[in-house]
């Protein structure tokens, strides 16, 4: 038993190790830098850009009107806030098959309403397409 529990931390040490050497070190920064930085200065055109359509979305699929239509409500005052107050540290990258990685980045918000406080996430995931990153898909909790 104890040479099975050996060898499963082995396999999970290598896994987790060669999964953290895929990522490139430079490329979170360079990706907050670019994709989420048009985000907090309001750029709509520049985020236009750098998503992919269709988009899949807690409403399903978004064409670029759609989403160009709902850029406001999706990202209002609190969320930019919050969005601001966060750094590249927060991405959370998340391997999707072999050689390619997803990255997940969640704007908290919490709301009164009636003494009742909400809390609220917006869960943007962004993938490579072509070489550059694109947010492709927005789901909502809360």
């Amino acid at each position: 038993m104890k040479t099975f529990f050996t060898l499963l931390t082995t396999v999970l040490l290598i896994n987790s190790s060669s999964f953290a050497q895929s990522i490139n070190k430079t490329d979170p920064q360079q990706f907050w830098d670019t994709n989420i930085q048009a985000i907090v200065n309001g750029d709509v055109d520049e985020v236009v850009s750098q998503s992919h359509f269709p988009m899949t979305t807690f409403e399903g699929e978004w064409s670029k009107k759609d989403f160009t239509d709902a850029y406001e409500i999706l990202f209002d005052e609190t969320a930019i806030a919050e969005l601001s107050s966060q750094t590249y540290r927060s991405i959370q990258p998340l391997e999707d098959g072999p050689n390619n990685v997803i990255y997940v980045v969640v704007i908290t918000t919490v709301t009164e309403f009636d003494g009742e406080v909400f809390e609220s996430s917006t869960i943007l995931s962004f993938q490579k397409y072509e070489g550059e990153w694109k947010l492709y898909q927005i789901d909502m909790a809360g």
